[in-house]
């Protein structure tokens, strides 16, 4: 986005808040330091300076102050505290977890959190926000991460190769679990791993552990023993036709197609 200049009112007031409140502030925050009596008066100039670019919107009444590089410096509150900010209590997942990790290079346009609350998507500034609601069941594997003077909840890289198939069976995320277990392992808590792992879902369990099986991958026994205790079958995605009988399971031979076993060899 193309900023207008500011006037020193305007370039006054950011510095302000900046210096006593940080890059997220509240409307109720920065509302005394508007050089206005009337409240409507103060929306209105607060108003300005969104539709401007210099407050971004995160959710009502809350904003994030955006400088380009100038007296202000360059001022950005890290993706991973806007997702907290948009739904408390959340902790972000999936690849945006990963690549906090070192684990996933590809640009990304979406952020995923895990939350107990429900919250539709959100689009600041070309990035999306998604939000998956949990029970307190599967609620968990998550730490607190430092950004500036924000924070924010992050999975583990064991919950968050849990969640993306807990969450979201498909193909895809099936095989960047096996991507990630065959080429950096070594970044993987197997007892972890194994630990979540045992309080995730049934379809969830017999995924890993086909995907165990797959590159070699010594295991827990229980994770089998649990595969058993329902007759009926599960599917890593909707259209899997190939089925392990160990553990009754339909899956996409197709995404074994770059992971042969003697990988992990």
């Amino acid at each position: 986005m193309t900023r207008s200049v500011l006037n020193k009112t305007q370039r006054t007031f950011l510095e302000d808040i900046l210096a006593e409140f940080g890059s997220v502030v509240s409307y109720e925050q920065i509302a005394p330091y508007v050089p206005y009596q009337e409240d409507v008066a103060k929306r209105r100039f607060v108003s300005r300076l969104s539709r401007a670019g210099w407050l971004v919107r995160i959710k009502k009444g809350l904003y994030q102050v955006a400088a380009d590089i100038g007296s202000l410096g360059t001022l950005t509150i890290s993706r991973y505290a806007i997702a907290q900010h948009l739904l408390p209590g959340s902790y972000v997942s999936f690849e945006a977890a990963l690549q906090f990790h070192g684990l996933h290079d590809q640009l990304l346009q979406t952020t995923t959190s895990v939350g107990l609350q429900q919250r539709a998507s959100a689009t600041l500034e070309g990035y999306t926000y998604r939000f998956v609601k949990t029970t307190k069941q599967y609620f968990y594997g998550f730490e607190e991460h430092s950004f500036g003077d924000q924070s924010a909840r992050i999975a583990t890289v064991e919950k968050a190769l849990i969640d993306m198939v807990q969450f979201h069976r498909s193909t895809y995320s099936a095989d960047r679990v096996l991507e990630i277990l065959s080429e950096s392992r070594d970044d993987v808590d197997q007892k972890r791993l194994t630990a979540y792992l045992l309080k995730s879902n049934l379809t969830t369990q017999r995924v890993f552990g086909l995907l165990f099986d797959h590159l070699n991958l010594s295991y827990d026994k229980r994770l089998e023993e649990s595969a058993k205790t329902s007759q009926a079958a599960s599917r890593t995605e909707p259209h899997g036709q190939e089925y392990n009988a160990k553990w009754r399971l339909y899956y996409d031979p197709a995404m074994f197609r770059h992971y042969s076993s003697h990988q992990s060899t």
